[in-house]
């Protein structure tokens, strides 16, 4: 099983990424393969930075190099739980798909919660400031993020605790073992 997560910079699918861990998934992040890039290349890593480096990654060797670079490195079998963190556009959505027993999770906050998600977790790459929190949602978008979430085969909503993210995953687990 193959399970895609897409949303928006700080909707939470990290969290829903780790909950996926507990339950025995194999968790990859799709942002660390760009921060991985950065810094072999020994590139300081700001949200410009990062807007800038992924850009010319994209420009240089095709919209699907990050998506690439991430089948490189995942280990799938028959029996293969795998979550994969930060799927962006709708070409890697549908690509993944074409990998047998693949599902797309959404997950959806606020904007304002994205916000302060991102304050919080104190990346180097977290926007500084409201102004380019949003500059970051338009280069997300103008990647195909809506896309990707318009093709989601399970939308979770995190505007509530842990403990009710933790719950809607299972409960989307549970659908998805039985369906």
């Amino acid at each position: 099983m193959i399970l895609c997560i897409t949303g928006l910079p700080g909707s939470g699918k990290s969290a829903v990424g780790q909950i996926l861990k507990s339950k025995g998934y194999e968790l990859y992040e799709m942002g660390d393969i760009v921060r991985e890039e950065m810094k072999k290349r020994r590139i300081a890593i700001t949200p410009e930075s990062a807007k800038q480096f992924s850009t010319w990654l994209r420009n240089k060797f095709g919209k699907e190099i990050i998506m690439k670079m991430m089948l490189k490195r995942l280990r799938l079998s028959k029996k293969s739980k795998v979550a994969i963190a930060g799927v962006r556009d709708v070409w890697e959505v549908r690509h993944f798909r074409k990998l047998e027993n693949t599902v797309t999770i959404a997950v959806v906050a606020p904007a304002k919660t994205r916000f302060e998600r991102q304050e919080k977790r104190g990346r180097a790459d977290a926007p500084k400031n409201f102004k380019q929190f949003v500059e970051r949602d338009k280069k997300e978008i103008g990647w195909g993020e809506l896309g990707a979430l318009k093709e989601a085969d399970y939308v979770i909503a995190n505007t509530g605790t842990h403990a009710d993210l933790k719950k809607a995953v299972l409960a989307m687990l549970a659908d998805v073992n039985f369906s």
